[in-house]
């Protein structure tokens, strides 16, 4: 009875300290799709007004239409929109041990139709893929892609 008392604890024991000392494995790169439900024009209008309504800063915006008709290949309309909060930016760019996540900045979200004639929203799942990631940048990238959902809500079905 003894021995298999002790062999619980060691199993237990072992099993915590796996847990706590082996490293997160990476999160492979996850995307939402969403379905406007207005058209094209209608979606980067109210997609716009609404960035600016909750004080996201648009550094850019990728006409992909005109890029790709610039070296003659023709597409279906697709807008890439750069979006930059700094107070989110500077929890990456303000701390050494976060800067290697400085190549995603700023979020992006893409509008763009596709052959069936449906306009769509997608974006990277920041909380997702920030959940290997360490210190303050899970917490962080949970309240930024709260922040895009709400961005794109009034706008997909």
């Amino acid at each position: 009875m003894k021995n298999l008392l002790y062999l619980l604890i060691g199993l237990v024991v072992g099993v915590g300290a796996t847990m706590l000392f082996t490293p997160k494995t990476p999160q492979p790169l996850k995307f939402e799709e969403k379905v406007s439900r207005y058209s094209f024009d209608e979606t980067v209008q109210r997609l716009e007004e609404s960035a600016k309504q909750h004080q996201w800063r648009l550094p850019a915006v990728h006409d992909m239409q005109k890029t790709m008709a610039s070296i003659g290949k023709e597409v279906k309309s697709a807008r890439i929109y750069e979006l930059c909060k700094p107070e989110f930016a500077y929890e990456v760019v303000g701390f050494d041990q976060n800067r290697l996540l400085t190549s995603m900045l700023p979020c992006r979200v893409a509008v763009y139709e596709k052959n069936d004639g449906v306009t769509y929203i997608s974006f990277m799942d920041l909380e997702y893929i920030s959940q290997s990631m360490t210190g303050n940048i899970p917490e962080t990238m949970k309240t930024v892609q709260t922040e895009i959902n709400t961005l794109v809500e009034g706008v997909v079905e």
